[in-house]
């Protein structure tokens, strides 16, 4: 995929993220919300353990919640299909320890506003942590090109 490709593929997954976002702050079942809670708690304790691959299962079961709780089956399908060009370059964001840390907070934030059920600061919280989530795989992606274009 290139570079564009992957901007491109983040923009439509950070709207789509968003309206998740809303209608599962509106929609989502006391159980989804609970698992939330969850799936948080055992996500901040696989930081602090530095057990990135653990963290990254269940970052993605948060992520692929936070659709299944907009009830809308079409969103939910269109999110998991897009989001699966993304998995592997999502994972790599994290290798860098700040910035692994930065994303566990802004998670942190984004259970909080699905708790209280805030959909506006929710879908707000969801496109800026794939906004930056972007930023931190295209810079990845263009020291690999610099680097390849050198040895060239």
């Amino acid at each position: 995929m290139s570079i564009d490709e992957v901007i491109q593929t983040f923009e439509v997954i950070a709207a789509l993220e968003g309206l998740s976002g809303q209608l599962a702050a509106q929609r989502a079942s006391p159980e989804q919300l609970l698992r939330m809670q969850k799936l948080q708690s055992d996500m901040e304790l696989a930081h602090q353990r530095g057990n990135l691959p653990k963290y990254y299962s269940l970052n993605s079961e948060i992520h692929a919640l936070i659709a299944e709780a907009s009830h809308n089956p079409v969103l939910k399908e269109t999110y998991l299909a897009i989001n699966a060009r993304l998995q592997s370059l999502r994972f790599r964001s994290n290798l860098n320890q700040s910035k692994w840390d930065k994303a566990i907070r802004e998670h942190a934030q984004i259970a909080r506003a699905l708790a209280r059920r805030d959909g506006e600061k929710l879908a707000a919280l969801l496109v800026a942590h794939l906004k930056a989530k972007c930023n931190i795989v295209v810079g990845l992606l263009k020291e690999e090109q610099l680097k390849d274009d050198q040895t060239k």
